[in-house]
């Protein structure tokens, strides 16, 4: 039996619980667009389920349940059920991103006006009806002719280009939260974005367009595109770097964060993020106050990458606490925005040091505060935060049953985390139910170590009964889903 429990527990390493870590990407192409955020995800988070996507979403994941349960060894119907629960979770994480979007969107027509109008009255589908792709593409047709025709006119025809483009924008991320499109879905919002680029490749568009691939695991695209963007910042930053250098490095840090996905790509991913941090350290003396959360950014990223060579963690142990001095700084005067990030490195710090089996109390440490961080933080956001408390009593009650005579300790330690992930799967199985088959699997595997066999036998098979179904559906637990290894 713990050969079983070992050989699976080697089949989750990458997503494997003592290690759970992220990396932080720029999100928009304004990173300094902080006050509102949360007033925004607030509102949206209480009213997204009154539009009818949302609605449609929900009654094709009940018919899919219904389905499951009339044949539930119907390996079709399962993975239609898996795919109904995701987009709604996809749904509803893409509505707060847009939201959040929107509230930087500079709104110079009334085609946009109401489509942002319709959005925040959670009419998603009648936003991009009015968002007509015949009426944006012969206006913009005709703009485009103009411009070759009128050439003293250019300035005023290239605004209004980019206005079309703004609009082809907001389609293409209106788009990108229409899962009913099924696989449909990213080809079209690729190709509303390919329109905007013809009002012109401005690095904004292309960075836009490269994280929207990066985030839907088309890499080989995103990366062509960020490689272009980053040719084009370049060439502004030598006569403008006070302005484009940040561009700059934050392209470098998404380009970081997607090579390093290729496990044969480690040296060049150090070589694209040493450079962000070398641009970003730069910015911060003379500004520390706007880029002091990029540079310890791209040090926990960098620690994250330096981390994986057993051989460097002293070097990745240097990145990290400097990540999190810096953090720590920050949240003193905004916890709000940035607690999150100090917890995020104390998690990231602790699995590093629970390596050291002589400084299991340090990380003992750093994951006690991390908790705490995540449990002040769920008390106002528990739908964002609550996951991550329940990642953080599975990483203590892994370190705690190391000790024998803290057996009762961490029982309740996986007790709670267990409780948590299963109330998490209630609602959205397709993105949790790998996360309570984990603490399932280290649960009894703590049992065998206390040498009771009786214990630990119904958690090991409760946790091969979920990983069975989930298996077949590897691409989508392991692939898509890897922030599981965040939360």
């Amino acid at each position: 039996m713990r050969r079983l429990v070992f050989v699976v527990m080697l089949l989750l390493a990458a997503c494997g619980d003592k290690q759970e870590v992220s990396q932080n990407s720029g999100g928009d192409f304004s990173p300094n667009q902080v006050a509102g955020r949360d007033a925004i995800q607030n509102v949206t988070v209480n009213n997204y389920q009154k539009s009818q996507d949302y609605q449609d979403l929900l009654a094709k994941r009940d018919d899919a349940r219904e389905n499951v349960q009339e044949y539930p060894k119907n390996a079709k119907f399962r993975q239609v059920l898996t795919t109904a629960e995701q987009n709604l979770e996809n749904f509803k994480r893409d509505v707060l991103k847009l939201a959040d979007e929107i509230n930087k969107f500079p709104v110079n027509t009334e085609r946009l006006k109401q489509a942002v109008a319709l959005f925040n009255a959670q009419q998603y589908a009648e936003a991009r009806k009015v968002l007509d792709a015949g009426e944006i593409t012969q206006e913009q047709d005709a703009l485009l002719e103009k411009q070759q025709r009128l050439q003293e006119e250019q300035a005023t025809i290239t605004a209004q280009l980019d206005d079309k483009a703004n609009e082809w924008l907001l389609k293409a991320q209106l788009t990108a939260i229409a899962y009913s499109l099924g696989d449909q879905r990213i080809a079209q919002t690729s190709g509303y974005f390919e329109k905007a680029l013809k009002s012109g490749r401005t690095p904004k568009r292309l960075f836009t367009y490269a994280k929207f691939l990066q985030d839907n695991n088309e890499y080989r695209a995103a990366e062509t595109l960020y490689t272009e963007t980053l040719s084009i910042l370049r060439e502004l930053a030598k006569d403008n770097p006070a302005v484009y250098q940040s561009y700059v490095a934050m392209t470098l840090n998404n380009l970081g964060i997607l090579v390093a996905a290729d496990s044969q790509r480690r040296k060049e991913a150090e070589t694209i993020y040493t450079e962000a941090l070398t641009l970003r350290r730069q910015l911060a003396k003379d500004n520390p106050a706007v880029y002091q959360p990029d540079v310890a950014m791209t040090l926990n990223n960098l620690g994250i990458l330096v981390a994986d060579g057993s051989q460097r963690r002293k070097e990745a142990e240097t990145l990290y606490t400097e990540a999190l001095t810096l953090r720590r700084e920050l949240a003193k005067d905004n916890p709000a925005v940035y607690l999150s990030d100090v917890a995020m490195t104390l998690n990231n710090l602790g699995a590093l040091v629970y390596v050291d089996s002589q400084r299991r109390k340090e990380a003992e440490t750093l994951y006690t505060e991390a908790l705490s961080s995540y449990r002040g933080l769920a008390k106002d956001n528990s739908t964002v935060y609550l996951p991550y408390v329940a990642m953080m009593l599975n990483n203590l009650g892994i370190l705690v049953s190391d000790d024998s005579q803290r057996r009762k300790e961490a029982e309740i330690l996986y007790t709670e985390a267990l409780t948590l992930r299963r109330e998490l799967t209630n609602d959205n199985p397709a993105v949790y139910l790998l996360n309570v088959a984990n603490t399932l699997m280290v649960f009894g595997g703590s049992y065998l170590d206390w040498n009771e066999p009786t214990q630990a036998l119904p958690l090991l098979q409760e946790s091969a009964q979920l990983f069975a179904p989930l298996a077949q559906q590897a691409p989508v637990y392991l692939g898509k889903n890897m922030t599981l290894c965040y939360n």
